[in-house]
């Protein structure tokens, strides 16, 4: 997988959307962007193949520590996704 991280604009963006369901696998496991975020990355925009890495922590403590190194190293733009009923 390459590691070129796709870089947003300095504004924070927040928005609401919808896990949708597939039929194929039969779960909520599809998540499409919203336009506002498919405007900040340009590469999101052409045929060529964009990769993404989810982490997910199961306290808070460790979400925190990957968050510190995420800063130090300074690579890319974490993004948060919350899911909810």
């Amino acid at each position: 997988m390459p590691n070129e991280m796709l870089i947003p604009s300095n504004r924070p963006i927040i928005v609401d959307g919808s896990v949708f369901y597939d039929d194929k696998s039969r779960t909520n496991n599809i998540i499409r962007l919203k336009k506002r975020i498919v405007e900040e990355f340009q590469d999101l925009k052409e045929a060529n193949d964009v990769f993404y890495r989810a982490e997910l922590y199961k306290t808070y403590a460790d979400f925190r520590q990957r968050v510190e190194e995420l800063l130090m190293q300074k690579q890319g733009i974490p993004m948060l996704i919350f899911l909810y009923k």
